[in-house]
Parts: C-alpha cells; structure tokens; sequence
C-alpha cells in the first residue's frame, strides 16, 4: 500500500462515516428525557395585591401530569414557604398565599418535582401596597 492510497482511505472514512455520526447525534439529542424548565408551566402572579388580603397565584402546564402523577408546587415569599398545592389531572392551578406586609417582596413558585428531579422555580419581585 502506498501512502497515496492510505490517504484516500482515509478521506473516504471521514466523508463516508462523519454524516451517520451527526445523524446520530442529532436523533439522540431528539429523544433524549425532556427535562423541566421554566418553559414546561407558567406562573401568572397578581396585578396588584395589598397588605392584609391574602392572594391568588395561576400556574398553568404545558402538559397535565401524567397519570397518577401529581405535580408539588410550593409557594415561597423571602425564602420562605407559604403554601403548598399539588396538582394531578388538570394544566393549571390556582394557589392562596397569606397576607404579607407591605413592601418589596420576592416571590417564588417552585416546582419542586419535575422529570429530571431538579426543581424548577418561577420568580418576580412584588410589591405589596398598603391596606386600602
């Protein structure tokens, strides 16, 4: 064999192989497990809420849960938890949060059981109003 020989082999594996790895890899990535995003449900947070009255959060899926799967959400103001709600058979939600004090507050519903394990959390800064 002569090295102008071993050269074209070598070409030809490269151009004849290369297309069925990228082939590969791209039906690999297309059926990979979905993980859980921000994406996969969407939190609908109050317009307006004032200190003593307690307020409703809407989270909406992309998808219901599967069946004999409920979904964990988990409402938390600062850090801290303030509700609970689980979800089975239906896309959406509506969770009561207590009243909080007037002021800039950091709200977070977090997803706690998503596919792929890690939770996943919705965030926004509010702020509550003085009573009316």
């Amino acid at each position: 064999m002569n090295s102008r020989t071993a050269g074209r082999k070598s070409v030809f594996f490269t151009q004849g192989i290369l297309p069925y790895f990228f082939l590969l890899f791209f039906l690999l990535i297309g059926h990979k497990p979905a993980n859980a995003t921000s994406q996969n449900f969407r939190v609908v947070y109050p317009a307006e809420v004032h200190s003593g009255d307690p307020f409703k959060i809407h989270v909406i899926f992309q998808n219901a849960p599967p069946s004999h799967v409920f979904y964990l959400l988990e409402v938390a103001v600062d850090g801290n938890p303030v509700a609970m709600a689980d979800l089975s058979e239906e896309r959406s939600t509506w969770i009561t949060a207590p009243p909080q004090p007037p002021g800039r507050h950091q709200l977070a519903v977090i997803w706690r059981n998503p596919p792929g394990g890690s939770p996943v959390a919705s965030r926004k800064d509010l702020v509550i109003l003085p009573k009316k």
